[in-house]
């Protein structure tokens, strides 16, 4: 991701025909600023309660349905993150709690912590010309050795 830009993190239920809805609080590393959450939006359930909290790194969420979502594999809800500074922007999920639609609790095995890798917004533009460059270079030394 480029600094300035928005990128979506899905957060998926593997195994999820059962799933009603879910709560979960995932921790962001922010020391340098490196990304803040901008939007919480709908996944496969309904519109998620949130609470962002770009300061101290974290957001908890939680969004459900009247029934069983009926799916394999289920977006509970969807980040949005903008890029601020350059740098890796770790992801870790503090906890997380599931519910099927009879309200019964489901604590699920939680795995794929991740990170965001965030990068000038000008260096896909100067490797494209950088190649670009290269290009055009090569092009004009196989001409020349033609000739």
């Amino acid at each position: 991701m480029e600094v300035g830009s928005t990128v979506d993190i899905s957060i998926v239920i593997l195994n999820a025909q059962e799933i009603a809805g879910g709560s979960v609080k995932i921790y962001f590393s922010n020391y340098k600023s490196l990304i803040v959450i901008v939007e919480v939006d709908t996944g496969d359930f309904s519109m998620p309660a949130a609470n962002i909290n770009n300061s101290e790194g974290f957001v908890h969420l939680a969004a459900s349905l009247p029934r069983a979502v009926g799916k394999t594999n289920a977006t509970l809800a969807v980040l949005k993150c903008n890029g601020t500074n350059i740098g890796d922007a770790y992801l870790r999920i503090e906890w997380a709690e599931l519910n099927d639609e009879q309200g019964n609790l489901i604590t699920p095995d939680v795995t794929g912590n991740g990170k965001v890798h965030v990068i000038p917004e000008f260096e896909a533009a100067a490797l494209l010309l950088a190649l670009l460059f290269l290009a055009t270079l090569a092009a004009i030394i196989s001409r020349a050795l033609r000739c």
